[in-house]
Order: structure tokens, then C-alpha cells, then sequence
């Protein structure tokens, strides 16, 4: 199984090219080549590889579920203030689906070098074996017996890596993506919640993706080409009058 990103007019002008050129030099052949390897269709055995995906978690994210791949990488930050006792503990392992990387690290916020300013507790974990673990945090003082102040918690699952990938982005924007069936397109996109906005998607009726667990992460989407067929992906950020659309040309072959 194999997926690829290719522009939309590259191959019209590669094959241009390619007519105009017939009898060009050894090095512009070679050129020429290169080229159309890389926009070349998924049926020609072209992959992309997934790059490792890093995803962050705070307090604001309590409850959210998501799914990370073997390798990926996982940061979670909380609000803590050392000086007033409490402390964040995790309630559990996470039963080598995920490895912890290094002890917890508490970073100061923008009141560096003054006692008792609040900061973030920082952990960092890599997605190592497939399957479940539910990861959570209490806020708490340790010699107190009540409630603790603060429980944060998150679902994580990890799925294999090694099926045919393909990742794209905001700079991708308007290239034809070729997938088979059975294939996952993962579409990152950059937003600020802060600022009200959400992103929406919409398919058209002859591209059957479907959608994988929901969203990953704040801003990652991932979805399985179900069946044979042309269409597009349409991403819009914001309500009424978007303040931003990206579109996506999908071709889905066997």
C-alpha cells in the first residue's frame, strides 16, 4: 500500500516537457526523471513515510482521547506551583505503551528568579508498543488525605506505524493527493482556540474517507480511504465567513 502527494499542474507541465524536449542531453533527461518520480501515482509504488508526530497536552485537553503511532511523541504540560505544596503526581504506569523520556521537569513562567512564582510541570513520553493506557495526574498536597485539588486524565492509544501513510499540512494546500484503499490520510492544521474559531471538514459525496477515532490531537485529523474514487477534502477555519480554506484534489485507486 502506497500514498503520494503530487501537485496538480506538475504533471501536465513534466509531460509538456517531456514532448517538447525529446532529444535534450543526458542531464536534462536524468532532471526530467527525478521529477516525475515524484509526482508519479500511487500505483507505481510510491511512499511517504510518516515523520514522527509530536503532540502536546494541557489542562484545557482534560479528557480528550487520542491516538499516536509506534514512535511518536507525547508532552504534557500542567500548571503547578511548587511553593504552595501541591505537587503533580502520575496515578499509574502506563504499561509500556508509552515510555516516559527523563524525570518530570518543572519550567518557571515569565517571573523567573522570583520565589514562589507558579510554573509547568513538564512530561515527555514516546508512543512504544500498540495497544491502550488510560494517562492520568493528580494535583495534590502528598501528607494531605482529602480530594486532591486538580485530577487530569487522557486516553491514549497507539496504533502501528508501519501501514502506507500520507501527512499533510497548510503547505500542501491545493496539491492531489494519491491514496489506495486502505490507506490513512493524516491532515495537520494550526489553529488558536483562544481566538474562537474551529476547524470543519467537508468531503464530497463521491470520496468515501472515512474518519479514524476522531481527532488525534488539538489540530490533527486522520482518516482511511474506504473505497475507488475522485473527489476532494475541504478544511475551513472559522464560522460564517471563514478565515481560512484549504482544499484537497483525493484520488483513491485499488
Amino acid at each position: 500500500s502506497a500514498c503520494v502527494i503530487a501537485s496538480a499542474s506538475a504533471s501536465a507541465k513534466a509531460s509538456a516537457s517531456a514532448s517538447a524536449l525529446a532529444s535534450a542531453s543526458a542531464k536534462a533527461r536524468a532532471s526530467a526523471s527525478a521529477s516525475a518520480a515524484a509526482v508519479r501515482p500511487a500505483s507505481q509504488g510510491v511512499k511517504i513515510s510518516a515523520p514522527v508526530t509530536k503532540v502536546e497536552l494541557n489542562e484545557a485537553n482534560q479528557g480528550a482521547a487520542i491516538t499516536l503511532e509506534e514512535g511518536d511523541l507525547l508532552t504534557v504540560r500542567l500548571p503547578a506551583n511548587p511553593s504552595t505544596g501541591y505537587t503533580w503526581s502520575q496515578l499509574q504506569s502506563v504499561s509500556g505503551v508509552l515510555s516516559q523520556l527523563g524525570e518530570a521537569n518543572f519550567v518557571g513562567g515569565s517571573q523567573v528568579g522570583i520565589v514562589g512564582a507558579p510554573g509547568t510541570m513538564v512530561w515527555k513520553f514516546q508512543a512504544s508498543k500498540v495497544g491502550s493506557t488510560q494517562l492520568s495526574f493528580n494535583y495534590a498536597r502528598p501528607w494531605e488525605t482529602n480530594a486532591p485539588a486538580s485530577t487530569v486524565s487522557y486516553s491514549v492509544s497507539v496504533k502501528d506505524g508501519s501501514s502506507a501513510l500520507l501527512n499533510v499540512t497548510e503547505a500542501d494546500e491545493g496539491k492531489s493527493l494519491y491514496l489506495r484503499k486502505g490507506d490513512v490520510l493524516v491532515v495537520n492544521l494550526s489553529g488558536n482556540p483562544s481566538d474562537g474559531y474551529a476547524w470543519n471538514y467537508v468531503s464530497s459525496p463521491v470520496l468515501q474517507l472515512k474518519e479514524v477515532a476522531g481527532q488525534r490531537a488539538p489540530g490533527v485529523w486522520e482518516f482511511q480511504a474506504e473505497s475507488v474514487g475522485e473527489g476532494t477534502v475541504t478544511f475551513s477555519y472559522g464560522g460564517v465567513a471563514p478565515v481560512k480554506i484549504y482544499s484537497w484534489p483525493v484520488n483513491i485507486s485499488r
